[in-house]
């Protein structure tokens, strides 16, 4: 949350608060440091959530057909749907509601960050406090960020602001945390009680002080928890809450998606069995969410599912990355996802198609089981997979759309993500989460709107994706080539 004014108060009264540096001459001064010659390169860490928006492309056009997923409000969202109801072409829509759209940027930064960086997620604390922790911990150079709470914390590390970063040039401005305690005739065990005076956050006093991430002893299971890319299945197997918000969906009944809820809690509750599964008195779900249009977000508490005809591996062993292990449970694990997913799914129909394909499968599977999908539009889904995930068509060419959008083609772009994501999460939670699994939906909201028309009128070729249509039979066959 930060410090109110410290980021104006350091820049203008501290003397050399702050000042511009270039980053490669930084690390280039760490190489040279006598007692660091031998030494391995620097450890830099980003605060990845503060560079979205700096490194970001804002691509509303794209955000608008359906292709990227984040939160807003829900008010906001039947506006958009109203309009879209009413014929608003894609240009006007721009105009109206650019500020309610996110940036086209969320995956691609996270995608980014994976491979050239280690990716650390925040467990059981805030992120700031954890990432604090971690800095001090491996010796880092640099934080950057753009919270005035890294102002206030001790370490060896500099403060780097990505705000104020020159992509181009690699300079930013830096702030001097030294200078700031020295100024205001403090020590640094006294800026926990500054920030709580002056900020937004209560920050305890031990706050200021390096400490570990604390394990659990004798629990290998929370420990484990603690180092996972996603913080689910600790806040699930912690008996804590967990949030489920839907961007861009209509939930007014008989709309397409008005069911949202309903059907992600279905999925959720299986997932939560499963983690649940050899946690003794353990069978609750607590969920804030928004059941309907007419409620607002509240806590929920829901019975979790367990599988009645697979026996659920131990949490230690079902997410361990040890060969012998992951190898003798796959079939297993493989029997569990499908089972999130549906009753009649068999894994010895999902197993022979692409991996980078099962998250769409199941995911069409499930809402074509649900009546939610027709057949043709989860072909047309499977084909911009395939298209997508292989580089089958260059989507820089493809035209968005002019004139109105198709209101029901309009809702399933979104609601079809927020569904895939559910799926693409229970990959991972049950642990076949291999080196290139990737939790973005193969999808595009752009070629989406490109061809659906075409494919209502039954005239869509199913290139290449015949063989992998297990669910074709809850839809009645296509008359598709």
């Amino acid at each position: 949350m930060g410090v109110r004014h410290l980021e104006s108060f350091i820049t203008q009264t501290v003397p050399n608060g702050c000042y511009r540096i270039n980053i490669e001459n930084e690390i280039c001064r760490y190489h040279d440091s006598q007692w660091r010659r031998n030494a391995p390169g620097p450890t830099i860490v980003i605060d990845l959530m503060s560079l979205y928006s700096p490194i970001g492309d804002t691509n509303v056009a794209g955000s608008m057909c359906g292709g990227r997923y984040t939160l807003r409000k829900y008010e906001d969202t039947i506006r958009i749907l109203d309009a879209v109801d009413e014929g608003i072409s894609l240009d006007t829509l721009i105009n109206l509601f650019r500020r309610d759209f996110p940036g086209n940027w969320l995956y691609p930064v996270k995608e980014v960050a994976k491979k050239h960086g280690r990716v650390v997620t925040s467990i059981a604390n805030e992120c700031d406090k954890e990432l604090v922790q971690y800095a001090n911990s491996v010796n880092a150079l640099a934080i950057i960020s753009n919270d005035t709470d890294f102002l206030i914390y001790e370490g060896f590390w500099q403060y780097w602001s990505c705000k104020d970063m020159n992509f181009e040039t690699l300079t930013t401005k830096a702030y001097n945390r030294v200078g700031l305690v020295r100024h205001l005739g403090l020590e640094f065990r006294q800026m926990p009680l500054l920030a709580t005076l002056a900020g937004n956050d209560v920050i305890h006093y031990d706050e200021n002080k390096w400490n570990p991430i604390q394990t659990v002893k004798h629990d290998q299971t929370v420990n484990l928890l603690l180092t996972l890319s996603s913080k689910f299945m600790y806040q699930i197997y912690m008996g804590h809450s967990f949030e489920m918000t839907g961007f861009v969906t209509d939930l007014r009944e008989h709309k397409v998606g008005w069911r949202y809820p309903q059907l992600a809690i279905r999925l959720e509750q299986r997932k939560v069995g499963i983690i649940l599964y050899h946690r003794e008195n353990s069978t609750l779900m607590r969920l804030v969410t928004k059941l309907s249009h007419d409620e607002d977000y509240a806590l929920h508490v829901f019975n979790a599912e367990f599988p009645q005809n697979i026996r659920v591996p131990p949490l230690l062993d079902l997410l361990s990355k040890q060969p012998d292990i992951q190898a003798s449970l796959f079939e297993t694990k493989l029997a569990l996802l499908c089972w999130i997913a549906s009753d009649t799914l068999n894994s010895h129909q999902l197993a022979p198609t692409p991996y980078i394909l099962h998250p769409t499968l199941l995911t069409l599977y499930f809402l074509l089981e649900s009546r939610v999908l027709h057949l043709f539009e989860a072909d047309l889904l499977l084909q911009i997979a395939f298209d997508v995930a292989f580089e089958r068509c260059d989507l820089l060419r493809v035209q968005y759309p002019r004139g109105e959008f198709n209101p029901r083609a309009f809702r399933i772009a979104f609601l079809y993500p927020k569904m895939y994501n559910h799926l693409a999460k229970a990959v991972r939670d049950v642990g076949l989460d291999e080196p290139d699994y990737r939790e973005h939906p193969q999808f595009d909201g752009v070629l989406f709107h490109a061809r659906y028309e075409e494919w209502a009128q039954g005239k869509g070729r199913l290139d290449g994706i015949h063989q992998w249509r297990i669910y074709a039979h809850l839809g009645g066959e296509s008359d598709l080539l």
